[in-house]
C-alpha cells in the first residue's frame, strides 16, 4: 500500500483535529493530558499545552494527533457498559464496537477537514489494528476491514488520488466477499460507480451500479441505500444524455429517501440523506445543462449542510457559484464564493480546490468588474497558497 509523507500548512488546522478527537472520546482536557502524555512519551504533559494545541496558538506535533486519534478510537466512556459482569462484551464483540467508533471518528474528522488530513491515519489504523485482527477469519473483522478500506479511497479520492482510490476500493470489495454484509458490498459498489463518473466512464458507472441494486433485490436493506445506487445511475444517465431515464432515477431516490424506515442499516455503510441526494441531482441536472433545476439542488445543498459538514456545504456553495455566474448572476455569484472561501479555508480537499480552479477560470472574464474584485482576489489568494497536504506515494503491496 503507498506510503504517505504529509505536511500541515498551519496550527490551527491539526489543533482542530486534536480537539475533535477529544470530543469525540468525551474526555476533558485533564483526562485526556495524561493518557497522550504516556503515549508521546511526555507523562508530565500538562492540560494547558493541551488547550494551546488546539487553540492553535501553538505547533502541535504530529505525533500527538495521530495519538488523540487512537485514543478516541479505544476510549470507552464509563457509563456506556454496565459493570456487572454479566453485561460485560465478549473479547470479539467489544472489538468490533471499539472499530466501529474509530471509523465513526475518522468520518467526522473527514467531513469537518478532508479527506487529505485523515488519509494517513486511517492507513496506519488499518495497518496496526485491522490487518492483524484478520487472522481469525471471523465476517464482522473482514467487515471492518472493507470499511475502513473503502474509507480511505475516498480520502485518497478526495485528496486527487484517483488511482489510489481505485485500489483502495477494489481491495474493498474482495474484503465483503468475504462478509455476509449485503449493504456494505452494495456500498462499495456504490463507491466504485461513483469514481466512474469522476474518471469519464459512466457506462461502468450504471454497470455498478445496477448490479449493486440487484443484489438488494434479494436481500432486505435500508432505503437510503437503494437512493444512493439510483443516484448514482441518475448521473450516469445525465453522461449518456438519457434524459428521461435520469429524471425516472432521481424520482426513484427521491422516493426511496421518502419512504425510509427508522430501522439502521450496516453500521459500516455511510449516511446517505436528502442532502446527498441533491448534491448528486445538482451534477446530474449541471451536465444535463439544466442550469435553473441544478441551481434549485445546489441552494437545498447549502441549506441542509451546516457548520459540520464544511467539505460539503463547500461543494454545494461552489457549485452554486458556478451556476449562478452561468446563468449572468456576477454579483450574487461572487458573495456565494467568498463565503464558502472564508468558510472552508481550513479544509484539505483535492475536488474542493478543482472547484476553487473551475470558478476562478469562469470568473476571470468579469474579474475588472468592481462587484466581481473581492471573489477574484479570495480565488487567486486560494490557488496562490500551498497545497496543505502532499501526499507521496511510492509502490507497495496493497496487503495491509
Amino acid at each position: 500500500m503507498g506510503r504517505l509523507i504529509y505536511l500541515r500548512r498551519d496550527h490551527a488546522e491539526a489543533g482542530q483535529l486534536l480537539l475533535l478527537a477529544r470530543q469525540r472520546a468525551g474526555l476533558t482536557h485533564e483526562e485526556i493530558a495524561p493518557l497522550l502524555g504516556n503515549a508521546i512519551g511526555r507523562p508530565q504533559l500538562h492540560p494547558a499545552t493541551v488547550r494551546a494545541w488546539e487553540r492553535g496558538t501553538v505547533q502541535v506535533p504530529t505525533r500527538v494527533v495521530e495519538a488523540a486519534h487512537r485514543i478516541a478510537s479505544t476510549e470507552i466512556p464509563p457509563n456506556a457498559v454496565d459493570s456487572a459482569p454479566g453485561a460485560i462484551e465478549s473479547g470479539a464483540s467489544s472489538r468490533g464496537a471499539t472499530v466501529e467508533r474509530a471509523m465513526q471518528s475518522f468520518r467526522e474528522a473527514d467531513r469537518r477537514v478532508g479527506g487529505g488530513y485523515m488519509y494517513g491515519s486511517v492507513i496506519r489504523y488499518l495497518k496496526a489494528e485491522i490487518a492483524p485482527s484478520l487472522v481469525d477469519s471471523s465476517e464482522d473483522r473482514f467487515s471492518g476491514a472493507a470499511a475502513f478500506t473503502e474509507m480511505a479511497g475516498w480520502m485518497a479520492h478526495d485528496a486527487g488520488h484517483d488511482q489510489l482510490a481505485q485500489q483502495h476500493f477494489t481491495r474493498a470489495l474482495q474484503f465483503t466477499s468475504m462478509s455476509d454484509d449485503v449493504e456494505l458490498t452494495a456500498h462499495v459498489h456504490a463507491s466504485l460507480s461513483h469514481l466512474a463518473l469522476q474518471q469519464h466512464h459512466p457506462r461502468d458507472a450504471l454497470q455498478r451500479s445496477q448490479a449493486a441494486l440487484s443484489l438488494l433485490k434479494r436481500h432486505p436493506h435500508h432505503p437510503a441505500l437503494t437512493a444512493r445506487l439510483h443516484s448514482m445511475q441518475a448521473r450516469a444517465l445525465a453522461s449518456l444524455r438519457r434524459r428521461a431515464d435520469c429524471a425516472r432515477a432521481l424520482n426513484k431516490a427521491e422516493a426511496a429517501l421518502d419512504g425510509a424506515s427508522d430501522d439502521a442499516q450496516s453500521p459500516w455503510v455511510s449516511p446517505f440523506d436528502h442532502g446527498s441526494l441533491a448534491a448528486e441531482a445538482c451534477q446530474a441536472f449541471e451536465t444535463l445543462g439544466d442550469l435553473a433545476s441544478a441551481r434549485r439542488q445546489a441552494e437545498l445543498v447549502v441549506s441542509l449542510r451546516d457548520g459540520n459538514r464544511v467539505r460539503s456545504r463547500a461543494f454545494g456553495q461552489l457549485r452554486l457559484a458556478g451556476i449562478l455566474l452561468a446563468q449572468g448572476q456576477i454579483d450574487h455569484a461572487c458573495t456565494v464564493t467568498v463565503d464558502a472561501l472564508q468558510h472552508s479555508d481550513g479544509v484539505s480537499s483535492g475536488r474542493v480546490a478543482q472547484l476553487v480552479r473551475s470558478l476562478h477560470v469562469s470568473l476571470a472574464p468579469h474579474a475588472a468588474a468592481s462587484e466581481a474584485q473581492p471573489a477574484a482576489t479570495a480565488l487567486a489568494a486560494a490557488l496562490a497558497r500551498p497545497d496543505p497536504l502532499h501526499l507521496i506515494t511510492t509502490t507497495h503491496s496493497l496487503d495491509p
